[in-house]
């Protein structure tokens, strides 16, 4: 998200994280039964601070950032602190 606040960013996320929760994606069983089955997303977020210089700094704080949303119990977007 190029030239968007961190505020921003978590609204984006959220957005798409309540979208996904939402939405019930449709399968076919093996029996041939249809099911809906629910699915949820964690997203991490990270900003381009003073102290990324390198891609790899952006992404590992963005991984960091989803780690920590999964452990608070999934489905939720977590903004990278450090």
């Amino acid at each position: 998200l190029p030239d968007t606040t961190a505020s921003a960013a978590v609204t984006v996320a959220e957005r798409i994280r309540g979208r996904v929760a939402t939405t019930s994606i449709a399968i076919r069983r093996a029996d041939g039964v249809e099911t809906g089955v629910a699915v949820t997303v964690s997203i991490g977020i990270a900003g381009l601070d003073p102290g990324v210089d390198q891609p790899r700094d952006l992404i590992e704080r963005a991984d960091g950032a989803l780690y920590q949303a999964k452990a608070r119990g999934r489905n939720c977007s977590v903004t990278s602190t450090s």
